[in-house]
């Protein structure tokens, strides 16, 4: 069978051609931006790549893949669509020919899923299963972002984002997940969304199409995600607390539970099957389903974001069956996800760290798991403005509050911002500005910068020549 994926070089698409190779399927695809990381890692799979979309350059298939950045109006599209050839969006695709067959395990939310979901994949790797997995990024802990496997469950990070131009809802609803994460529910994609709102009928559309026999873990204190919980009452929700200080362990983990209980929001029509906490001093993680500890965890990773990703993953990995060994074994070996928190080299002494964070949240947290974790450092963050939500102005002044904590701020704006001269003026006299150029930049933080900083740049995006600049590469 001919395969031919339209947008293959996205991180879920190029995951979609990875497990139909797996199949032993013929694949080929296009792609108007053929960049690395993954024409590389496609390349090494024997799977060719055709630059641009051109109508002459198709290939014949059995059938197209069509990823959600093609549109109307892209010749090859146009041409599968006056032939009649066939095409699927991937996600329809991937439930018809694998998921159906699986127990499906989907980590969805606005933050986290990637770390969530390489992490519960190797925790079941960690208990010997050859599981099936998609991870919408670069898991250091295995060598490809997707694999067929051959055990009964496949582990799927379940974006918010639309299928198709021919199919608006969110990829997640096609799932069917047995487990369902989900991480948290804030704002953002403004280039698809219109409102908070939009994406919660997403989430309800998910919601209403499983059966009462999937088990959905929560965490306890999003509105949005609890809105949405009382609108469409399931007999299998799993409460996730949250995580509570080291300073509380002293006083019992009792007192801490029923510190937690009560900053929740309460929701009459949510009964819980189970409550899922987590009590952490920094490495140290004890996992605890109601009055029962399940795992006592060591845990490296910085920040309070990234123990509630270690508490989703090891809640689903415990009810899928996991053992405690394999849960230490996987939480303490755990090496990340490229972009998260990734130290990407030196300047002038002064070690330099890569996140993907694009959101307030996001980057708040970020921010403050790395003042806490060098808190002895002067703190040089720099944030690209590049998501289309950020470049929209939708976030307005948040971003100035997230990054409260940094000792200075870059703002990075490589791309143009349709922002009003308001918004503009105000990133423009915060910290040390708003720069449209890497040049710029990089001259005025290099003259900044000695041993005792630690630089943070946060992005969703290519640098745009920032770590040459810099001599980072």
């Amino acid at each position: 069978m001919k395969i031919c994926i339209l947008g293959i070089c996205g991180t879920f698409m190029a995951g979609i051609a990875l497990i139909c190779r797996d199949m032993g399927y013929q694949v080929a695809g296009m792609d108007q931006n053929v960049y690395p990381p993954m024409d590389d890692l496609l390349d090494k799979a024997g799977i060719d790549i055709i630059n641009g979309y051109a109508e002459q350059d198709l290939p014949t298939a059995d059938i197209y893949l069509v990823g959600n950045a093609i549109r109307r109006g892209i010749p090859a599209m146009e041409l599968i669509l006056r032939e009649k050839r066939p095409y699927a969006s991937a996600p329809q695709w991937l439930v018809e020919n694998i998921l159906r067959q699986r127990k499906v395990i989907a980590v969805a939310g606005t933050h986290g899923k990637t770390t969530t979901t390489a992490l519960l994949t190797k925790m079941f790797v960690e208990d010997g299963r050859d599981v099936g997995y998609l991870i919408a990024g670069v898991a250091k802990d295995f060598p490809l972002p997707a694999r067929l496997g051959s055990a009964t469950e496949f582990i799927i990070e379940a974006d918010e984002y639309d299928t198709a131009f021919f199919d608006k809802r969110s990829k997640f609803v096609h799932y069917q997940p047995d487990i369902l994460l989900i991480n948290n529910l804030e704002y953002d994609h403004a280039d698809i969304f219109p409102d908070l709102q939009a994406i919660e009928t997403q989430l309800r559309y998910l919601l209403r199409s499983l059966p009462s026999t999937t088990q959905i873990l929560y965490p306890h204190d999003n509105e949005s995600i609890l809105r949405c919980l009382n609108l469409e009452p399931h007999s299998n929700y799993q409460q996730i607390l949250g995580i509570s200080a080291a300073d509380e362990l002293e006083a019992g983990i009792e007192t801490s539970i029923k510190t937690l209980k009560s900053s929740g929001t309460e929701s009459s029509n949510i009964n819980n099957s189970a409550t899922w906490s987590a009590i952490t001093d920094d490495s140290k993680v004890i996992i605890k389903r109601d009055d029962k500890v399940e795992a006592e965890l060591t845990w490296n990773l910085a920040g309070r974001h990234n123990a509630m990703n270690l508490l989703f993953a090891s809640s689903a990995a415990i009810i899928g069956g996991v053992s405690s060994d394999s849960l230490t074994k996987a939480a303490s070996g755990f090496q990340g996800v490229a972009r998260r928190l990734e130290k990407i080299g030196e300047v002038q002494g002064a070690e330099v760290i890569s996140d993907f964070a694009h959101h307030p949240t996001a980057i708040k947290g970020t921010v403050n798991a790395i003042r806490h974790k060098h808190s002895n450092l002067k703190l040089i963050a720099i944030v690209q403005l590049a998501s289309n939500s950020m470049r929209l102005g939708v976030h307005g002044n948040k971003l100035l509050a997230a990054t409260a904590n940094a000792d200075e701020v870059f703002w990075f704006a490589p791309n143009e911002l349709s922002w009003d001269d308001q918004l503009l003026q105000e990133y423009t006299n915060s910290g040390r500005g708003l720069y449209t150029n890497s040049q710029d930049l990089a001259r005025d933080l290099l003259a900044i910068t000695s041993a005792d900083n630690i630089i943070l740049i946060m992005s969703n995006a290519s640098l745009a020549g920032l770590p040459e600049e810099l001599g980072l590469t």
